[in-house]
């Protein structure tokens, strides 16, 4: 049997996934939230190491060994980069809450577009870019926008947080913008 610890990337909680069956792929969900996670077995020879690596998240992922005492390293995945796509302008998004909108000299936004649409706030969108397990998740909500923001046709209500997806077309004001993981 094959043990991999995950982490939800919805509320973060800390799983321990049994592959008993030895299958690729496994569909899981969350005890907590309730979000419907796959996860992903790798079938290699693995690395054996004495030393247990604490906190469960060092950018890679640890599974569980199935010899008392050792762990397995499973390699750290691709994490791939996020941005924000405008024309032919590309605007990368950091780890952690980014504020995005219009630039202006009175801006405050940390992710600032070059436009010029009047109907886009200075702080239009928050972008949150967590990283788990080496895969990184962007989740979109409004900010202190009065005009509405819109992803992929569907108008994003206040308290709604919406996960974005490679290619998912953004509408703040007038201003169509892109996400793009690379």
């Amino acid at each position: 049997m094959e043990i991999k610890r995950i982490q939800c990337p919805n509320c973060g909680v800390v799983l321990d996934v049994r592959n008993s069956k030895m299958e690729d792929e496994k569909v899981i969900t969350c005890p907590q939230c309730k979000a419907v996670l796959k996860v992903r077995f790798r079938h290699e020879a693995p690395l054996e190491a004495k030393t247990v690596l604490g906190g469960g998240y060092n950018g890679g992922e640890t599974q569980l060994g199935g010899l008392k005492g050792t762990t397995q390293l499973a390699s750290a995945p691709n994490t791939k980069s996020c941005c924000l796509c405008v024309d032919e302008r590309s605007y990368p998004l950091a780890i952690g809450l980014n504020t995005v909108g219009r630039k202006a000299p009175s801006s405050q936004a940390s992710l600032q577009i070059e436009t010029d649409d009047r109907y886009m706030s200075r702080r239009h969108a928050k972008i949150e870019v967590k990283e788990v397990v080496g895969i990184r998740q962007a989740i979109i909500s409004n900010d202190q926008n009065k005009n509405a923001t819109y992803v992929d046709g569907q108008e994003l209500q206040s308290g709604d947080a919406v996960i974005l997806r490679d290619g998912s077309e953004i509408i703040m004001g007038k201003t169509h913008v892109i996400y793009k993981e690379r």
